[in-house]
């Protein structure tokens, strides 16, 4: 199975992104910026590395074309928003289209990858050797 090209263009967005969010959330926890800002507070400051542990594994998901990391992302970007958004409505206001983005960014991603649900599967990630895999051991 050839992974479409689409697919292909959002496993490298989204990987990019989540390592831009990683190093820039990093960056805030050692320069201490984050309490200037108000940002990590109450539960975001569980949610958020959290959240880039489960990411890290979902853009690993995508990449393979598995249907519960298209859920995971999705619910992940609403998830994110309502905790973002409880954890500080004022900050998160001021941000662009009102902090709504990423919720755009996510209807954007099912809107483009939607059509390729069949050709995804629900396996787990392959933490074996994925030769084992082969047509001629499929059925052993």
């Amino acid at each position: 199975m050839k992974r479409p090209l689409i697919i292909t263009i959002w496993a490298v967005l989204l990987t990019f992104a989540g390592l831009v969010g990683l190093a820039s959330a990093a960056w805030l926890y050692a320069s201490g910026q984050y309490r200037e800002y108000g940002l990590y507070e109450g539960v975001y400051a569980f949610y958020a590395p959290v959240s880039h542990i489960f990411g890290a594994v979902i853009f690993v998901g995508v990449w393979l074309m598995r249907k519960w990391a298209f859920i995971g992302y999705v619910a992940g970007q609403i998830l994110g928003y309502a905790v973002f958004w409880l954890s500080n409505p004022e900050w998160s206001s001021s941000m662009p289209f009102g902090g709504w983005g990423s919720l755009v960014f996510a209807a954007l991603f099912a809107a483009t990858t939607l059509p390729y649900w069949r050709r995804m599967s629900w396996r787990p990630l392959p933490f074996r050797d994925v030769s084992l895999d082969t047509p001629q051991n499929a059925h052993s």
